[in-house]
């Protein structure tokens, strides 16, 4: 005959049978048993963004990136859920990514930073320090003939310290990233290239 103990409230142990009832209020849990692989990692999103995701995910192109503080790797996985009603008082909805997490690079109950790419497209694109603000809008200067020269844009969005830019640049102009309080239209510039780390 095998005897079984519960470790109580107040750590006695109880003398337990095979087939005996055993409540939760009996017991002291001595492990937790956590997934490694697959992870889940939750996050919210904005209600005007679902939509957006609602069609990548149908089109399997949700694609999560996870950073963990501290790390230099990133852990990359997708979207299989969304939760079916909008927080009312925040307006955001849930969102949770299956990660594969092979390399145990994430662990259960860690605070990451997710980054979702919804889709890709084909865009110019400046540094950030490069867009001005003007009373007639978004400008920056464009390097022509080593003179800065005043270009409109419309910026569609800010990502990081990038900004595309939907109107006003073809690419492959120079635009200038520092200095700009020295410049007028018009005025001479010298090109100089950016060094590591500046």
């Amino acid at each position: 005959m095998r005897g079984f103990f519960a470790v109580g409230a107040e750590g006695i142990s109880k003398p337990m049978n095979l087939g005996n009832l055993v409540r939760s209020a009996d017991l002291v849990p001595i492990a937790v048993i956590n997934q490694m692989a697959p992870v889940y990692v939750t996050f919210t999103v904005a209600q005007k963004s679902l939509p957006d995701v609602r069609h990548a995910l149908a089109s399997e192109t949700a694609n999560v990136d996870v950073i963990v503080p501290g790390e230099t790797q990133r852990a990359s996985g997708a979207v299989t859920m969304i939760e079916n009603a909008i927080d009312s008082t925040t307006g955001m909805a849930t969102v949770r990514a299956t990660m594969p997490n092979t390399d145990e690079l994430l662990w259960p109950g860690t605070l990451v930073t997710a980054q979702m790419t919804l889709r890709t497209e084909d865009s110019v694109v400046v540094p950030s320090a490069a867009v001005q603000v003007s009373q007639a809008g978004p400008f920056v200067y464009v390097v022509q003939d080593r003179k800065a020269v005043v270009q409109p844009v419309k910026v569609a969005r800010t990502i990081g310290n990038e900004s595309v830019i939907s109107e006003g640049l073809e690419g492959g102009e120079k635009v200038v990233t520092d200095g700009h309080l020295l410049l007028t239209n018009g005025a001479l510039v010298s090109v100089r290239e950016r060094k590591d780390g500046v």
